[in-house]
């Protein structure tokens, strides 16, 4: 396919339609295990790991295309002036390790961003259909949820794309939403928490010691 951006050669929209693609598989083999291969007698634990949104950046063609006039966060520190003076800065730089984005045009960056929120928009899409498995199920009144991942992309802060080993809040706020039936959690938790948290969390939820 086509690359919009020269500089960055894993930036382009799928010629794969979402439909086909890695997330929409995922929720199809989700959905085949809670409706035809889940023993209905028995507890169940289920992990679904979506690579998405990550680089390389190519959504369906279909979904890119949704996205192709949206409207998108303004980056913080887009210049690049807090990691600059930074050792590792400087040292990825020179072995070519990170990819600057302080010199794309304003319109290149926009598009990093779009496509991001085409890839989360895939997600949104499978995440949908395997919760109405659960209900169909019925199933959905009577199982945990949570919905984390393992951390974020500089996508144009700090005038970087991707994650490096410089810490930043775009890399290390991720989302951690539970939901657990029955139960009455608080709307927001406001200290910091880690997925080192998740599996306590689960097990005391369940009535278990780890």
């Amino acid at each position: 396919g086509d690359r919009p951006i020269p500089q960055l050669v894993d930036l382009y929209a799928s010629p794969v339609p979402s439909e086909l693609r890695t997330s929409s598989w995922l929720a199809q083999c989700t959905d085949s295990y809670l409706c035809d291969r889940r023993d209905p007698a028995k507890p169940f634990f289920l992990f679904v790991g979506f690579p998405d949104p990550h680089h390389p950046f190519t959504p369906g063609h279909d979904v890119a295309a949704m996205f192709e006039n949206s409207d998108v966060l303004p980056a913080h520190d887009p210049e690049g002036e807090y990691p600059r003076n930074s050792p590792p800065y400087q040292r990825l730089t020179e072995d070519g390790t990170l990819c600057p984005v302080t010199n794309f045009t304003a319109a290149q960056r926009r598009l990093i961003i779009q496509y991001t929120y085409a890839l989360v928009h895939e997600i949104d899409q499978a995440v949908g259909r395997i919760f109405a498995s659960l209900r169909s199920q019925g199933l959905w009144d009577n199982t945990i949820v949570v919905f984390t991942s393992d951390h974020g992309d500089f996508l144009c802060d700090h005038g970087l794309i991707r994650k490096h080993e410089m810490g930043s809040d775009c890399l290390l706020h991720v989302p951690l939403i539970v939901r657990v039936p029955g139960v009455d959690l608080p709307d927001q938790v406001d200290q910091p928490v880690s997925n080192t948290d998740v599996m306590p969390t689960l097990a005391a939820l369940c009535g278990l010691t780890c």
